[in-house]
């Protein structure tokens, strides 16, 4: 055993000098790929760097087809429920938007258009022609401040595509919305939650179900389909909010489970609601 120490403590060294030789040249051929102007490591790395841009592309390329899906689900199904509820178009004053989160606190819009624009508290605020993003919450005379439906506090009546009915949503901040519904409704997973006394205005699908059977009700999660971050411009209702009763809409798609309808706008006095209807008998 002595021996084999021996051979071992003078073989150490000259072992580490001949892998440190082999191994020179490898370094050597990956620093040359790495840093190399010449024509061939220019080549695989100008191959790598456009194989990893097409696979980046594919994948938003992925992404834009299903949004556009969802999207177009969305505004036909919007456009159907507007025409059964009798609502016509109404004007638009385009905003850009000068700030909005991460750079204001809370689910917040800032933008460039105010009073002298025809901008009012109260209207309703999208993005495109049909997502609901909120309601102006304060005017000034080229400015206006945007309360998102996601804003923490913000309650807002909704109808709810799948198991049609009427129901509270909340806002819970960072652009996402939960809605209740009582236990035993059947409620989805990619079902449609749209806010008619907007007319048009989408919120989005639901994209999360929390259901407790212990629990009244259960809890559907709405993520905004647009990154806060990523919102340039918005338009803007020219008028203020306007309730809908919920007597004509019962004339025209049938029962739905009935409350106030209303938004109620954080940090405001702005408070719209209309007359609670009595359910129709369905028997």
């Amino acid at each position: 055993m002595l021996v084999g120490y021996l051979v071992l403590f003078i073989a150490r060294p000259l072992l580490g000098e001949v892998v440190g030789r082999i191994l020179i040249p490898v370094y050597g051929i990956e620093r040359w790929f790495q840093e190399s102007e010449s024509a061939l490591p220019t080549y695989f790395r100008e191959r790598s760097a456009l194989n990893a841009t097409v696979t980046s592309l594919e994948d938003e390329l992925s992404r834009r087809s299903v949004d556009d899906v969802i999207r177009n689900y969305l505004e036909s199904e919007n456009e159907a429920l507007r025409s059964q509820a009798g609502f016509t178009s109404d004007d638009r004053v385009t905003a850009a938007v000068i700030a909005q989160p991460p750079r204001l606190p809370y689910d917040v819009l800032f933008i460039d258009r105010g009073s002298d624009d025809g901008v009012v508290e109260g209207a309703a605020v999208y993005y495109g022609t049909y997502y609901a993003l909120g309601v102006v919450s304060k005017v000034f005379t080229h400015t206006a401040l945007v309360t998102l439906f996601s804003t923490a506090g913000m309650e807002a009546t909704a109808y709810v595509h799948g198991p049609n009915i009427y129901s509270t949503t909340s806002g819970e901040g960072g652009g996402v919305v939960r809605v209740s519904v009582p236990q035993g409704v059947s409620l989805s997973v990619g079902d449609s939650v749209i806010l008619p006394s907007l007319g048009a205005g989408v919120l989005g699908l639901i994209s999360e179900v929390v259901s407790e059977p212990t629990q009244p009700e259960q809890y559907g999660y709405v993520v905004s389909p647009i990154p806060l971050a990523s919102i340039r411009t918005v338009q803007i209702a020219e008028r203020r909010i306007q309730p809908m009763s919920f007597e004509d809409a019962e004339k025209e798609v049938g029962p739905w489970d009935y409350g106030p309808l209303r938004i109620i706008i954080p940090y405001t006095s702005d408070y719209f609601e209309t007359a609670t209807v009595t359910p129709r008998s369905t028997n």
